[in-house]
């Protein structure tokens, strides 16, 4: 991972934050993309959410949202606190920032492809 040293970020330039980048501490930084490797372990058929779950709390990630598109459920974990929440909730995914992933669905549905 590469720090960027332009600015210091805010939440409400959400936005305009660079693609292949993330804001941590305030910070750009620039990712790479996804590996086959990593892409096969999101995706594989057996999905062991705790598994994942466990590991990104490993490395010192604070915040998860999992979106279950076959439960309609997104599951936020924060400060290793665990909140489930339906589709039809309105979750706060940012300070400030909040959405309702039904919305997001209907969205999604309503695209021609």
């Amino acid at each position: 991972m590469k720090t960027m040293e332009k600015k210091i970020w805010t939440y409400e330039q959400v936005d305009e934050i660079p693609e292949h980048s993330i804001v941590l501490n305030g910070k750009e930084v620039e990712i790479s993309t996804a590996s086959v490797k990593h892409g096969r372990w999101v995706f594989e058929e057996e999905i062991d959410i705790e598994e994942k779950i466990n590991y990104y709390s490993s490395i010192g990630i604070k915040k998860q949202i999992w979106v279950l598109l076959s439960k309609r459920e997104v599951i936020v974990i924060e400060d290793n606190k665990r909140s489930i929440y339906s589709f039809d909730d309105e979750i706060e995914l940012l300070e400030g920032r909040k959405i309702k992933f039904s919305d997001v669905e209907k969205e999604v549905i309503s695209w021609k492809f």
